[in-house]
């Protein structure tokens, strides 16, 4: 090689080897626990994480140290910071330029989730920290830590562990099972003990377990034993920690309770409670034979004596201690247990001991420091100051306090002593209005000696909740009445295919419900007046005063139906709501306010309006929607008279309708003011400008009527009817009850002064409280003596009226009369049967017909009978006279 070539290759080692960084970063990429020390003495990474190791098993992490620094390092030590990371063999070596130090991280995880670590390595220079960040999941073998175990003196310990292979198609081996106390002897089945045996014995096939017995031999030396089982498998490594605490005979848990102060307001009425536990570790059971309490006043709660504790276990007692004084006092007491067992050498008395203090008391604050607004959107918090007085006989000491809500934030204080009467101006309450916009109640917590003492934190945002309810939903007095309603009345609703139509278009249009800004009445006929209901609800801790509801709409009135309180029960309030005078109406928290919005157009149009709400904090504006079209519903026949029938046979007619409308109309329900009465449709669609037939009603009379029936159909009217719901569900009875009680008021009827609301009661279509209708049963009482005429006399006829109610989208409340009767049904063609004159022992015969009226099979006995033979006897005892 000649002089200029080898010049030339020296050149180039020295530009390699001043990109060197650049090739050891290009490294350091590719191996990712390589650490490197760069020239300024920086550590890169400084960042690991490890992800899916398992709990109650042990990982190890290499990492390789490299010094590419210009100084020489001496490791004086690797140490971590958490218990659950640690290193082994660690010794001091020394680093020179590009040196690299490889050392072991283990891990062994006793929680699952994220686990995080720091490793300090500490230099003659400076100290490096490693961070290491380890996902913990749950432990695929199933093998889990043992809790500490306690046991007698002279006992034996056996504790049984599981571990289950979960794999589908591998063999797990277990290479090695050590115990690090030699005490510890491992069972295995079939007898194999020692690691040898256990080698050759733990193969564990895919998807089974085998079971490992941990068994401590007896010991006569009291004490606690902490030790621990490596297992090692090809999949990796578990350290399964053993605590055995070794004690003698019996012993009460806890041994002395110290009680913190505790404030109460009325001391009469507290009682101390807590729970001891009477611990036997023997192998035999033991008897308590008595309980020697101090206090006289002291109640042990299902004490029955004398208390046997099986082997083994534990029997919880639970103690209270009444406080009677009216004064703050201290108190303490001890209780003595008396066992008289002699197959031990056991303690015969054992003590429990308590004291405690009682200071009376009560903290007082100031309703308005602890209510918050949310009204206003453009301050992003409230920063206040809670005033509350002590009123605590003692002095009590305050460390801190805080919310569990986030929107609370409360500053720090020093803690302090409170006296008597001071008050407390130290706690400071950050509320941001951004994180909630509802109404609610939470809570302040202040810790002191006396433990917790919880103040409530108000918000509101003035706001009332606006619905838009149906009738029955608006007039429904309590959730809990929907239960009580007949279910045996099955027949309102229309039973054929057609009526899952009815009751999806119905559901379809309940879906599109109105939004809170927005009233719409959907399209509707020329003079129909039609209803929604308005439901506005204060949800907030305070009450709000509903100043004023007008609107500009002259077709609309407004009335206020009923309020509700919290608890759902309705009352009513005579209050006038017009567009010239303004009325205030307090709603307190919880209470609702139904109002009945009514509308009838004269003309066609598509009509606009608005509905304004103002109160004391906000004002609502509510847009209105409708639309008037003309034309009409006309269903054939108007009158449907069924005539005569009887049980067992059904009549029935078809219905027609008309439609003059210019858009088509859907039927969404009709419904029967009497049981007996039903409707089948054919299809709900009425076409514009057609006769449509729609449907058949059928008359069948050997349906019953309870007095429920008998009543609604007595006292029905357009408000009052045998309501059905479309879907399918029986109507809420309690608005009928509701109505039926304002009706029976109109008839002057007898005992107004238990007709109230939610007074009258039905309990499976049967009335309850039957001394409030002493009418309606007498009248129920005679229409079953007309049934009982119509079975004893053959020509007896009972008419009856009922009312058909058709509903559509547009048209509502269309009223068809229905007229039938009920009679006694026959079934002789001839009633009478004529022989004639005949001569003696000369047959006559004549036919008897029968018929069968009814739509089902009847069975027809025929008795023999006999003639009355008076007038043949005298016929023949004239002929003998004259003959004579």
């Amino acid at each position: 090689m000649t002089k200029n070539s080898s010049l030339f290759v020296i050149f180039f080692l020295i530009i390699l080897l001043s990109n060197c960084d650049f090739q050891i970063n290009s490294l350091f990429k590719t191996r990712p626990n390589y650490i490197k020390i760069n020239s300024d003495s920086r550590i890169v990474p400084q960042i690991f994480t490890f992800e899916d190791r398992e709990i109650c098993s042990l990982s190890d992490f290499t990492f390789i140290l490299a010094n590419y620094s210009n100084h020489t390092l001496e490791t004086l030590a690797i140490t971590s910071n958490s218990p659950e990371f640690f290193l082994e063999n660690n010794n001091p070596q020394n680093l020179k330029k590009r040196d690299e130090l490889e050392f072991v991280v283990f891990f062994n995880p006793k929680e699952l989730g994220i686990r995080n670590g720091e490793i300090i390595i500490e230099t003659n220079l400076r100290n490096y920290h490693i961070y290491i960040s380890v996902i913990v999941v749950e432990s695929s073998y199933n093998l889990k830590a043992i809790d500490q175990v306690i046991i007698g003196k002279n006992e034996m310990f056996s504790k049984k562990i599981r571990i289950y292979n979960p794999n589908k198609n591998h063999i797990l081996h277990i290479l090695d099972i050590i115990p690090e106390n030699h005490d510890i002897i491992l069972n295995a089945p079939k007898g194999i003990n020692g690691v040898k045996e256990l080698k050759q014995f733990w193969k564990i096939p895919p998807e089974t377990s085998r079971i490992l017995t941990i068994i401590k031999y007896q010991s006569n030396v009291p004490g606690t034993i902490e030790t621990k089982l490596k297992i090692k498998t090809t999949k990796q490594r578990f350290l399964i920690p053993i605590s055995i605490n070794i004690i003698s005979g019996v012993e009460i848990f806890p041994k002395k309770i110290t009680f913190n102060p505790v404030i109460i307001s009325r001391i009469n009425k507290y009682f101390t409670k807590f729970q001891i536990s009477i611990l036997n570790y023997n192998h035999y059971p033991i008897l308590i034979n008595d309980i020697n309490p101090e206090d006289s006043d002291l109640i042990i709660k299902n004490l029955n004596l004398p208390i046997k504790v099986p082997a083994k276990s534990k029997y919880p007692l639970h103690i209270s201690i009444p406080q009677t004084q009216s004064v703050s006092r201290k108190f303490k007491g001890k209780i003595t247990f008396v066992t008289n067992e002699t197959n031990a050498k056991l303690k015969s008395k054992i003590e429990f001991q308590y004291e405690g203090k009682i200071i009376r008391g009560s903290l007082y604050y100031d309703e308005s420091t602890i209510r918050f607004s949310n009204m206003n959107k453009n301050i992003p918090f409230y920063l206040r100051k809670i005033n509350i007085t002590s009123l605590i006989e003692e002095s009590i000491q305050i460390f801190s306090a805080e919310s569990d809500d986030p929107s609370f934030q409360v500053l720090p204080f020093t803690p302090r002593v409170i006296d008597f009467k001071d008050n407390i101006d130290f706690i400071n309450v950050k509320y941001y209005t951004h994180r909630n916009k509802t109404s609610y109640v939470t809570e302040l917590k202040i810790y002191s000696n006396c433990g917790i003492i919880k103040i409530p934190l108000k918000v509101y945002n003035g706001k009332l909740l606006i619905t838009f309810p149906d009738k029955e939903e608006a007039f429904l007095q309590d959730n809990n009445n929907k239960d009580n309603v007949n279910e045996n009345n099955n027949y309102s609703l229309n039973n054929n295919d057609n009526n899952n139509k009815l009751i999806k278009l119905k559901k379809e249009k309940n879906s599109n419900h109105q939004n809170n800004n927005k009233i719409d009445f959907e399209i509707f006929s020329v003079n129909e007046i039609r209803t929604k209901y308005l439901n506005l609800t204060n949800t907030n801790v305070i009450s709000i005063n509903i100043k004023k509801i007008t609107t500009n709409l002259t077709e609309m009135n407004i009335k206020l139906e009923s309020v509700k309180n919290s608890k759902g029960y309705s009352y009513l309030k005579e209050i006038k709501f017009d567009n010239d005078s303004e009325q205030k109406m307090v709603l307190n928290p919880g209470e609702s306010a139904i109002f009945s919005l009514t509308i009838q157009s004269e003309e066609v149009k598509d009509g606009f309006g608005f509905l304004k709400i103002k109160t004391n904090y906000i004002s609502l504006n509510l847009n209105i929607y409708y639309k008037c079209i003309k034309g009409d519903l006309q269903i054939f026949p108007q009158e449907i008279n069924f005539g005569q029938s009887f049980p067992g046979k059904i009549i029935e007619q078809i219905i027609f309708a008309k439609n003059t409308f210019n858009r088509n109309l859907t039927l969404l329900n009709i419904l029967s003011t009497d049981p007996r009465i039903i409707t089948f449709l054919n299809q709900p669609i009425i076409e514009t400008g057609k006769i449509t037939k729609i449907g058949k009603v059928i008359y069948n009379p050997g349906l019953t009527l309870t007095p429920t029936d008998f009543l609604i159909n007595q006292y029905n009217d357009n408000e009052l009817l045998w309501m059905r719901h479309p879907d399918g569900e029986n109507s809420n009875k309690l608005l009928l009850n509701q109505k039926l009680n304002l009706r029976m008021k109109n008839k002057n009827l007898k005992n107004k002064e238990i007709l109230k609301p939610s007074s009258i009661l039905f309990n499976n279509g049967l009335i309850k409280d039957s001394s409030s209708f002493e009418i309606i049963n007498s009248e129920f009482e005679n229409y079953l003596k007309l049934l009982t005429q119509l079975k004893s006399e053959s020509n007896t006829e009972f008419e009856f009226n009922s009312d058909l109610i058709f509903h559509t989208d547009i048209i509502s409340n269309l009223l068809v009369k229905v007229k039938a009767s009920l009679t006694k049904p026959t079934i002789l063609l001839k009633k009478e049967l004529d022989f004639g004159l005949v001569q003696s022992d000369v047959i006559s015969s004549q036919e008897l017909f029968v018929y069968n009226p009814s739509d089902l099979p009847i069975e027809v006995k025929v008795f023999p009978f006999v003639f009355k033979t008076s007038f043949l006897e005298n016929f023949l005892n004239e002929k003998q006279l004259k003959k004579i």
